[in-house]
Order: structure tokens, then sequence, then C-alpha cells
């Protein structure tokens, strides 16, 4: 029985064995029957893995304003600008609601005023309260054609009665489309293609020939603008007004004036008087406040410096030649034009009544 028993315990372990080498066998196919290796695919495949990879962070920048060493650095400008600013509008909060509700719902300006985007010309040159009153267009050259849409809104959906094309002395953008426009950038180029001068007289100083340059652009969009509102210009709803902003007192009549050459296409210096003292006269739009108004145009300092008092109706003074009546309804009637014809206006008139020389 013992003999027995190891007999089939070595014969299942050789056949064990033997299965065991027969596995092995089929594991391993002849070599005559062994595909052939399938090359690696070549390195140029790889970013093909790329397009389906989650992207990459967006860069992350450091906090500025931290290491200037020198009031001169553009960090250190910017955060000196950054601190006025700030400042500034501090003033402006604490001016509080009665300073802001007026126009927080609509605007109502009396003026679309196209100027330079020089930042030595500001609106506080000739208007030393301008909110809710200057609808301001900007760009280089002061040019109507490249901002007409915003030109269109100030005067068709604003109703300002008065367009005023500023210029100023010193223009840059004026010198550089007297030069060589081809060397600046493309931006730029586009921006001055629509800029038009007359060239330069015979032996004029190269200085003269800016002032000239500067004045006939001015000329030339106002004619520009008036051809364009005509219909709002013949009916009289659009006065259409040329200025030179002389800071550099290149005209000759003082450092800062507002210089008004064109009325209408009007350039005539005897038609521009008149005009002048018309609207600076008692019986003008700004009415016994209209000398206010002198030292920014074209009259002399202290022109007719007469003590009276004016009502004024947020912030403006009422015309001699209207009531306070007529006043509050044009507010009313303009804050309606502002407003789909479904709603009604929110107006708060603020009144007060101030003397000073004329």
């Amino acid at each position: 029985m013992l003999l027995l028993t190891l007999s089939l315990a070595a014969f299942g372990c050789n056949q064990l064995k033997a299965l065991a080498g027969g596995n092995k066998k089929k594991e391993k196919p002849p070599a005559a029957a062994e595909a052939p290796a399938v090359p690696a695919p070549p390195a140029a495949a790889e970013p093909a893995k790329a397009a389906v990879a989650e992207p990459a962070e967006p860069a992350r920048y450091g906090v500025p304003f931290a290491w200037e060493s020198s009031p001169n650095e553009p960090l250190a400008k910017a955060r000196g600008f950054l601190a006025e600013a700030l400042h500034a509008n501090q003033l402006a909060i604490g001016l509080g609601r009665q300073h802001y509700a007026p126009f927080a719902e609509a605007q109502t300006p009396r003026a679309t005023v196209i100027t330079c985007a020089d930042s030595r010309v500001q609106s506080n040159a000739w208007d030393q309260t301008p909110e809710n009153d200057d609808f301001i267009v900007r760009n280089i050259g002061n040019q109507v054609s490249n901002a007409l849409g915003s030109v269109e809104y100030g005067v068709e959906e604003l109703h300002t009665p008065l367009l005023l094309v500023v210029g100023h002395t010193g223009c840059g953008a004026v010198k550089a489309a007297m030069g060589k426009p081809d060397e600046l950038s493309p931006g730029i180029r586009s921006e001055l293609a629509s800029l038009k001068l007359p060239p330069a007289r015979k032996g004029v100083k190269p200085e003269d020939a800016w002032t000239d340059a500067v004045t006939a652009n001015v000329n030339a969009q106002v004619q520009l603008a008036t051809e364009h509102f005509a219909e709002l210009v013949h009916s009289g709803e659009l006065t259409v007004v040329g200025a030179l902003y002389d800071f550099r007192n290149d005209l000759g009549k003082g450092y800062g004036r507002l210089q008004v050459i064109n009325v209408n296409t009007n350039t005539d210096s005897t038609r521009i008087d008149a005009f002048l003292k018309a609207v600076q006269g008692p019986g003008g739009a700004a009415g016994a406040a209209g000398a206010a108004g002198a030292v920014g145009l074209n009259a002399p300092p202290g022109a007719n410096a007469v003590p009276t008092r004016s009502l004024t109706l947020n912030g403006k003074p009422v015309g001699a030649n209207e009531t306070v009546e007529d006043r509050v309804k044009k507010i009313i009637d303009r804050a309606q034009r502002a407003l789909p014809a479904s709603k009604k206006p929110y107006v708060t008139v603020s009144a007060s009544e101030t003397e000073h020389a004329e």
C-alpha cells in the first residue's frame, strides 16, 4: 500500500512538471511565428497629447509699489497718481446727496465738447462745474470724424444746443500730422489719417506754422460738424463754435485764454466780436452772470465789472430773459428727454442767490 502511494505521488509530480513545461512552451510561440516589432512613435507625435491637456494657469504678477527707490520710476509715479485720485474722490464723496441728486438719474448737458486728449487740456479751463454740463468727447487732434457716434449722441440724443470744438496751441497730434506719420505706430497713423492740414505758408517760422495748422484744424472740424448737423444749425437748435485753448500764450492774449475763432463756419473777426458781445451781454443766455466767462473768452478781464445779484438753479444762473418757471421747465424737459416716454423723471432743483461782479 505504501509503495503504491509513492508511485502515484511520483507519477503526479512528473505530470505536473510536464504540464508546467507545456504551458511555458505555449507562452512562447516559435520564432518563425513571431510578429515583427512595432516601432515606437516618433517624438514629434507627442504634441497630440498636449491638445487635450488642461490649460496652463494664467500668469501671476507681483503686487507693485513695494520696491521703487526713485520718485521718477514708473511705479512711484503710478502710486502718486492713485493716491491723489483716491484722496480727491474722498472730497467728492463729501459733497453728499445734494450735489449728485440733480443728475443721479439722467444727464442734461448744455454742450457737447470735442477736445484733444492732451493731458494739459481739461474742462476746468472753461467750466468750473462741468458735471452734468459738458458732454466731453476726446481724441488726439480734437477730430469729429474719429468719434462721430459720441458726437451724435451728445447733439441728437442729449439735445445739447452747443457743439464746442476746442483745439489747443502746441498740439502734438497736429505736429505729428505735419511731419512724417509713417514713422508712427499703425494705431496712431489710423487716427491721424483724417486730419487734413493745408500746406504751410512760405517763409513762416516753424512755430507760427504750427499755430496756423492748429487753427486750420479747428476750422476744418467746425466745417465738418456744421455740414453734418446742417439741419439743426439752420433751425437754430445747434450752434457750432470753434475755439483755441492757449496755455502757451502763442496768440499773445494771455496764458490760458479760450479764444473763440469760429462760429458756424464764420471766422470774420467782426462777426466773432459781435457774437461774443451777444453771449456775454445782459440779454445773453447767461444773463446777469454772463461776464463770469469773460476771462475765458476774448473779452479783457474785468470787462463790465458791475456788482449784481443772480438766482442760480442747480448750479447754473437763471438768465435775465427767462423766469424761474422757464428754467425749471427746461430742467424737467431735459430730464424727460433722457428717459423713455413711459417713465416720469425725478427732478430735484436747488436754488441760491449770489452777488458777483459783472
